[in-house]
């Protein structure tokens, strides 16, 4: 199987799950109950308790302590860690030392704008945020589309916690640890994108993503352990609020203070897009910082415990809203660093629905035609058999004609630029000067792919430096030359295609700055080394030359070379020309 269509299966399969539990979550938005209490899962003593819920009639108040150890079935303690509304259960509380039986009723949570917001929010985070990341994934599969799928995913199985409730214990032992997981990868898979996408070449990075997810496996951990430890009556360990907290606040210190880093430390001309793609991804992880922190806080001060709980209120209300933020943030940064073109992403939606709607279509036609004409008779269903092997047959030329099509709609810039480069690159071989290859090399792809500056280093007689024999907006006191022992040159003789220069980190002396800065290198290749090297900058719009068009620049720079080496032929055919006249000239005086 190849490649794409593993791709595509798992992306299938993923959705198809995420489908499922969307309508289970959708189902329990309205089922869902409540006691009207939070309490410690390893004390049992209660911290809060809802005005008007079944708790607060039964008498419970803040302080009192549930046995948890009279709960003497697994499906008691579910009912009590996740009620559905009418589930009864009795408790034993114990108030200022003495017990009591309390029977406790689930309700309707009193907030109703609440759960109609969540039953809104659901289906428009799974449409935004799931549909765009598969979209970029299928169109553009890269490390970076693939953090961004992996977040939006587990980010919307995270927003539904609380809200998809089963009966067996298992059930809800399974979902608690994949809730927790989801949790903890969704916001590693955050600075996964940013890493990607703003700081692939940092020496920090490894480092930084290693310490995420040793953090977050561990806090995934201190998060469901408790619960499972109370539905299957295991040894708790003693409290786990303080450690649960710390190491929240620990992870998303880390991941924060890394897109910080990564937003100061970026480039003077990208970095307000940057900083603003940055604070667009943060929202879920800062919201959930100032969660914990204030968490933090009610050990060393009591007071703020009702700050505390609105926060808590807070977060569970923009549970369904802020990944599609965060999601609408990162798909600008795809867009924005060329990581993917929007028109690209609509025009193959476009393409794939064109397609299919000609298909149905023409096999509707058909089979109400042959219906018509054999009706009632046995021959008008072995006519739409062989209608729908024609279709069959015929879908490739169908899919063919459409793209072209589409094609001619989105991307006519695209295809213009590609043609004129491909016409430049066949006319390189026919090149009968070096101004001619210069121009060809230089002004052709700055023009037709609207590049805002370029340079052509070619290798002196000497063999010791670069020289610089022609550029583009480029400055007269600009770089003139590269060494021959340059760390470009070594990075161009060991890679095959073009380099992105902002992994490189290659900042000479005398380098354009601001938009005419080069952003890519690509090598011209003579015999097996470096002859030439093209400078190229970004696009005029900001954004930067993207893998389709590295590919045109690469192809023209191969045919350079031939034409190169051609030049570089009859200038030694000339010389030795030139050596055999000058000696025939020297054997005659020499006879005289």
């Amino acid at each position: 199987m190849e490649r794409s269509s593993k791709r595509i299966w798992i992306v299938t399969g993923l959705n198809f799950t995420l489908l499922l539990l969307l309508v289970l979550v959708e189902w329990n938005v309205f089922h869902v109950g409540t006691f009207g209490l939070d309490f410690d899962l390893t004390k049992g003593t209660v911290f809060e308790v809802e005005r008007g819920q079944p708790a607060a009639a039964a008498g419970i108040v803040m302080g009192d302590r549930i046995d948890l150890g009279a709960l003497r079935t697994s499906y008691q303690r579910r009912i009590l860690l996740e009620p559905r509304i009418g589930e009864s259960l009795r408790l034993v509380v114990y108030h200022n030392g003495s017990a009591r039986n309390v029977m406790l009723t689930a309700a309707k949570p009193e907030n109703a704008l609440r759960t109609t917001i969540n039953a809104i929010g659901f289906p428009i985070l799974v449409l935004i945020s799931v549909g765009l990341s598969t979209l970029l994934l299928l169109v553009r599969p890269q490390p970076a589309t693939w953090a961004f799928y992996s977040y939006t995913l587990l980010m919307t199985i995270k927003s539904f916690e609380g809200n998809l409730v089963v009966r067996p214990p298992a059930g809800v032992a399974v979902i608690q640890v994949l809730f927790e997981l989801a949790w903890s990868a969704a916001v590693v898979s955050l600075l996964f994108f940013a890493t990607r996408i703003f700081a692939w070449s940092r020496p920090w990075r490894k480092y930084v993503e290693g310490a995420a997810i040793a953090i977050g496996l561990i806090d995934a951990y201190v998060w469901f352990y408790p619960t499972l430890a109370l539905l299957f009556a295991w040894k708790s360990g003693g409290t786990w609020t303080l450690p649960q907290r710390l190491f929240d606040f620990a992870l998303l210190s880390l991941i924060l203070g890394a897109l910080a880093v990564i937003a100061l430390s970026s480039r003077r001309e990208r970095r307000q897009n940057t900083i603003w793609v940055l604070a667009g991804i943060s929202l879920v992880p800062l919201l959930e910082w100032v969660d914990a922190v204030m968490y933090l806080t009610l050990y060393s001060q009591p007071s703020l415990h009702n700050a505390a709980i609105a926060t808590d209120v807070i977060d569970a209300a923009a549970r369904p809203w802020l990944p599609i933020f965060a999601s609408l943030a990162v798909y600008y940064a795809l867009v924005h660093e060329r990581v993917v073109d929007i028109r690209f992403a609509i025009g193959r939606a476009a393409e794939y629905a064109l397609t299919t709607a000609v298909v149905i279509v023409v096999f509707a036609i058909l089979e109400w035609g042959f219906g018509q004409l054999f009706e009632g008779s046995q021959i008008a269903g072995y006519a739409s058999l062989m209608a729908a092997v024609v279709v069959g047959f015929s879908f490739n030329t169908v899919h063919d004609r459409v793209d072209r099509f589409i094609e001619g709609i989105f991307f006519f810039k695209e295809r213009d630029a590609q043609e004129r480069l491909l016409r430049v690159s066949r006319a390189l071989l026919y090149a009968n000067s070096e101004r001619l290859v210069v121009e060809f090399l230089l002004d052709h792809p700055i023009d037709a792919l609207e590049l805002t500056s370029g340079a052509i280093f070619t290798l002196n007689e000497t063999a010791t430096a670069f020289k610089r024999i022609g550029a583009k907006s480029w400055e007269n006191a600009a770089l003139a030359e590269i060494p021959i022992d340059d760390a470009l040159v070594a990075q161009l003789r060991a890679v095959p295609e073009p380099l992105d220069l902002r992994s490189a980190d290659w900042h000479p002396n005398g380098l354009p700055a601001g938009d005419k800065a080069p952003a890519l290198a690509v090598q011209v290749l003579m015999r097996g080394e470096v002859f030439a090297i093209a400078l190229y900058g970004r696009h005029v719009s900001g954004t930067e030359i993207s893998g389709d068009e590295q590919e045109l620049l690469h192809s023209v720079a191969a045919n350079a070379a031939a034409a190169f080496d051609h030049l570089d032929a009859e200038r030694t055919r000339r010389e030795i020309e030139a050596l055999r006249s000058e000696n025939a000239a020297l054997q005659k005086l020499t006879a005289t």
